[in-house]
């Protein structure tokens, strides 16, 4: 089934990065794609703003999306687009929400520039409290400038990367990028990272406790093999595999993707640690925040099963208490 693809944009070169991307996944599964504006007002518009120049801006958004619309029809894509009104972050979570997006194609940055900044406000905000799966594409990445050229279609992914952890859930992804690789004609890298077990120590390490690491590396070093083994017989084509020991998973990956020149990382959000609900485990959340290639993170926890922070629970409140007040009958 064709995935539902949002895609925000916000008038910015910088923002429609992501389209190309948008277009290269949907060769290998076609998608319906949704481009979203939305029309933020200033603080102070109860007092300032101006119907008609309102009225006017809304009309330039909507022309600005006909015209990235039209972009994508020589593609062969089923692309709708929508002006939203209202707080930037808050509007296209609640979109992707009410009609079931599958993905959320998002650039790091947009009209306020780039900055030092690796994500922008915008961009965290929906990254973090959208709980779907998403498409993140650093703006300063290459792939994100076939936009600004004119020519959408060109991109290919050559090296498409997935960590994988032995686990059901890192594997959910395996079946999306395996017909990838096949559409893009691109190498298919998995890579698993052996870290040593921890050691609760007051004191230096015994030869005794050395030689037990030692133990426990050699014995997942040979399992992660063999596993890597047994899935090159399921997946067409053959991948290349990796495996890596080092202290830090996700600093050896980085160091990986830089090394092998991926373009494209595809994995899963949580793998064996996911107790915590959060949105997503540790790894997939640090090459989100320190990664400089596009990455797609897929999102394996219902809505309902990701825990809200306190700062959402105590939101919350304050709004049903707010609410409370303004539906209360005067008296």
């Amino acid at each position: 089934m064709p995935q539902k693809i949002l895609a925000p944009l916000d008038g910015s070169s910088l923002a429609c990065g992501v389209l190309p991307h948008v277009i290269a996944l949907t060769r290998a599964e076609g998608g319906q794609v949704t481009l979203v504006r939305v029309m933020e007002a200033p603080p102070d518009a109860n007092a300032h703003l101006d119907p008609v120049d309102w009225q006017l801006r809304k009309a330039e958004a909507q022309a600005y999306l006909a015209e990235m619309a039209a972009r994508l029809a020589p593609y062969k894509l089923d692309v709708t687009s929508e002006v939203l009104e209202g707080p930037i972050a808050e509007r296209i979570i609640e979109f992707a929400h009410h009609n079931d997006s599958d993905l959320i194609a998002l650039s790091s940055h947009g009209q306020s520039g780039l900055t030092g900044w690796t994500i922008s406000g915008v961009a965290q905000k929906i990254i973090h409290r959208a709980r779907r799966s998403i498409l993140f594409v650093p703006a300063y990445h290459s792939s994100a400038m076939g936009c600004q050229d004119g020519d959408l279609g060109s991109l290919r992914y050559r090296r498409i990367l997935v960590p994988l952890d032995g686990s059901p859930r890192a594997e959910c992804v395996l079946g999306r990028a395996e017909a990838l690789a096949r559409q893009h004609d691109a190498a298919l890298l998995l890579v698993h990272v052996v870290t040593p077990p921890y050691m609760l120590q007051r004191l230096p390490l015994t030869d005794e406790d050395h030689e037990l690491i030692r133990r426990v590396m050699t014995r997942n070093r040979n399992e992660a093999e063999r596993y890597f083994e047994q899935l090159k017989g399921r997946l067409s084509p053959e991948p290349c595999a990796f495996v890596i020991e080092h202290e830090h998973a996700p600093s050896a990956l980085q160091a990986f993707i830089r090394q092998e020149q991926v373009d494209l990382v595809f994995l899963a959000a949580h793998g064996y640690v996911h107790e915590d609900k959060r949105p997503y485990g540790n790894l997939a959340a640090n090459l989100i925040t320190y990664g400089a290639v596009p990455i797609i993170v897929v999102q394996d926890l219902a809505h309902h099963e990701i825990e809200p922070t306190q700062a959402e629970l105590a939101f919350s409140v304050v709004e049903y208490s707010v609410q409370g007040r303004l539906n209360a009958p005067q008296s």
